[in-house]
């Protein structure tokens, strides 16, 4: 579980960050969901989990050291493979850095969603073939299946 109360003043800044990449819709933090917004947009969904850290985070490895509970929250929810997770941190001087959470790696990205190229070079772990559609330079188009299809926001907040 997570530690401490909701940062509020992170979210609503978080906010301002996720309009740019979709259409927001933020969690009540009072809910119990271990996500605080999710970006809707044309091709996927991102479910966002906002934290603050009193320094930088040099590369993903520090990132799963330091938030290793809620990198195991996140990644043990059961979301549609439409959903991709991410983990934003704000540090005090107000730079954010993004984190992509992957069933068996974590990729910083850019404030817009492109994976930082740093991070993509791991030697112990290298791109796998079918990589998700955040590596493709126009993700190609989804159809929603109607029938059965639970709203991934619906399935966290209804509780």
């Amino acid at each position: 579980m997570t530690r401490g109360r909701p940062s509020l003043r992170a979210i609503e800044e978080g906010v301002g960050v996720a309009a740019k990449r979709g259409v927001v819709i933020e969690n009540n933090p009072l809910k119990k969901s271990p996500f605080d917004l999710y970006i809707i947009r044309p091709n996927d969904v991102v479910a966002v989990k906002v934290k603050r850290v009193r320094s930088c985070i040099r590369e993903p490895k520090e990132i799963a050291m330091i938030f290793k509970s809620e990198i195991t929250e996140i990644r043990t929810q059961q979301l549609p493979t439409l959903v991709q997770r991410e983990l934003w941190i704000l540090a005090p001087w107000g730079a954010w850095q993004f984190f992509l959470i992957m069933d068996d790696r974590i990729i910083e990205m850019s404030a817009a969603g492109a994976p930082v190229r740093s991070s993509l070079q791991d030697p112990e772990k290298p791109i796998p073939p079918g990589a998700p559609s955040v590596f493709l330079a126009e993700a190609p188009r989804v159809s929603v299946p109607r029938s059965g299809f639970l709203c991934p926001y619906y399935v966290q907040v209804r509780g």
